[in-house]
């Protein structure tokens, strides 16, 4: 019975040792993250989060949310301890209070972030002395103007005889004059040799603004639309600019010959998507991965010839360009909700290791990819279904390794689709694109932009329909008119508060120019 009685004793006593250890063991901190959408979906079980947590030590509560959920999180002050913003919309919140400054957090529990963002992307999440913002660093080259590589075999033009961008391996330069020939030979010239008068030298694949499906023709003109440019100290918006009038003029002569999609200005996406993928034009302005996206989405079982490539279409006065993306796609912070801000820096420095990064963009390696001798990824099965499926990387935005993103993207695919993709994603690795670049990149949305911007952009797309379609002739006084109306709805203000806030923010000391 003493025995027995020594044994129950002896058998308390470890387990009273033993509990605080246990309780220990369970408490796992959670850090919690609200991301901007980024069209992706948090499993928190998916083996690499699992790997990504317990390699933390930390349980990670994630929420995707749209621009104004996120924006009704400061009103309400529901803040998570870790945030994403779309762009450089962070500086928009500073002054709430609720953005921490990281420059102390970054030296003691950051320094992977320090050592691999540039100081260009710094620049730009420091406001005055303090960095509010961990840039998520993209590569700048996002646009292109796509032709049907298979249809200048057929009219004889020899595109490879041509100069290309520097440092690329197809992305070539053509005269405007060049161009002009193209989309009058695609509208005329039976490219698609059906026999039918059927097809058009330019249409659109996505959005029906004059911004998007016009670009290239702006830039050989000197510009873009929703960009502003300094001249000799004073700043000036393209679209009240004479070259933004020539690049109009010129665009009604080709809608004149014929050669432009009349249904350019009132697609839906999804229709211009089919028109695209069944062959009805030849060139479009598109996103990196639009070509790659038809090609996906089975372009070949109805156009079998079908072949992209890219160009920058060259102005009479030499001027070249598409759209700058910008560095920054989007912004990282620590709220000041955080009760461990140390513990969310190591997380978000421990997610730009290359531990972290290969776990959050490609997974477990051997389950979810492989690498070559070189270090190329390739996904397995069972990675690229979760992959496509949008659920491997949600966590992507909290990462920062363009070198190391540019590196896995350039991997040689085997699969003659995913090669096609391969080909258009490298063209974002150019350093050398002939891109513009709005000199307000960076400058917090002003309050007269929110104000007057619906107006001012409402008219400036409607008036350049007009003026392309030819509804109202462009002359010395309609074009006057245009102007006093970009005056009286707000344009005016709106330059005025960004050349104001742009002084503020740089130490510039640029004057409006109209």
């Amino acid at each position: 019975m003493k025995k027995n009685l020594v044994c129950l004793v002896m058998a308390v006593v470890i387990l009273l040792t033993m509990a605080p250890a246990i309780a220990v063991a369970e408490e796992v901190p959670t850090v919690t993250v609200m991301l901007s959408d980024n069209g992706r979906t948090w499993v928190p079980d998916t083996s690499n989060n699992a790997a990504i947590q317990e390699n933390l030590g930390v349980k990670l509560d994630v929420t995707i949310v749209d621009k104004d959920t996120l924006t009704l999180s400061f009103a309400s002050g529901d803040m998570a301890d870790i945030i994403t913003m779309p762009g450089l919309t962070f500086a928009e919140f500073v002054n709430t209070g609720y953005l921490l400054p990281l420059n102390d957090l970054l030296q003691t529990n950051g320094q992977q972030l320090l050592d691999c963002t540039t100081e260009f992307a710094w620049s730009l999440t420091t406001l005055g002395e303090n960095i509010y913002a961990i840039p998520y660093e993209n590569n700048n080259v996002k646009y292109f103007t796509y032709m049907r590589k298979d249809w200048l075999d057929k009219i004889g033009f020899d595109l490879e005889s041509h100069d290309m961008v520097e440092g690329s391996a197809d992305v070539y330069y053509i005269t405007l004059d060049e161009y002009t020939e193209i989309l009058d030979k695609f509208t005329h010239a039976d490219p698609d040799g059906n026999g039918v008068d059927d097809t058009y030298g330019m249409s659109t694949c996505g959005k029906n603004t004059s911004d998007y499906f016009f670009m290239a023709i702006f830039g050989a003109f000197g510009g873009l639309m929703t960009q502003n440019y300094e001249i000799d100290g004073a700043v000036y918006p393209y679209e009240v600019t004479d070259e933004y009038r020539a690049a109009l003029e010129y665009l009604n002569t080709q809608w004149e010959a014929g050669v432009i999609d009349p249904e350019i200005f009132i697609y839906e996406k999804d229709q211009a998507y089919a028109n695209m993928m069944s062959g009805k034009s030849g060139t479009f302005v598109g996103w990196w991965s639009t070509a790659y996206e038809l090609i996906r989405d089975d372009m070949w079982n109805l156009q079998p010839e079908a072949e992209w490539c890219t160009v920058e279409i060259v102005g009479p006065d030499g001027k070249v360009g598409m759209k700058d993306n910008g560095r920054v796609t989007s912004t990282i912070s620590i709220t000041s909700f955080c009760e461990n801000p140390e513990l969310a820096m190591d997380v978000l420095n421990y997610m730009s290791t290359d531990e972290g990064w290969w776990l959050t963009r490609y997974g477990v390696e051997g389950e979810h990819y492989t690498k070559d001798a070189d270090g190329y990824p390739t996904r397995t099965e069972e990675g690229a279904a979760l992959f496509q499926s949008m659920q491997l990387d949600s966590l992507y935005t909290l990462t920062n390794r363009i070198e190391e993103e540019n590196f896995a993207n350039s991997a040689p695919q085997g699969d003659v689709k995913l090669e096609v993709r391969r080909s258009m994603l490298v063209h974002q690795f150019l350093t050398e694109a002939p891109l513009y670049t709005d000199l307000f990149y960076g400058v917090p949305q002003t309050q007269e932009d929110m104000d007057y911007s619906v107006d001012v952009d409402n008219l400036i797309q409607k008036s350049a329909m007009q003026f392309v379609t030819g509804e109202v002739e462009l002359n010395d006084d309609t074009w006057a008119d245009y102007i006093k109306q970009w005056k009286s709805m707000g344009g005016a203000e709106i330059l005025a508060s960004y050349v104001k806030a742009c002084n503020e923010l740089k130490g510039t000391e640029y004057v409006a120019g109209i």
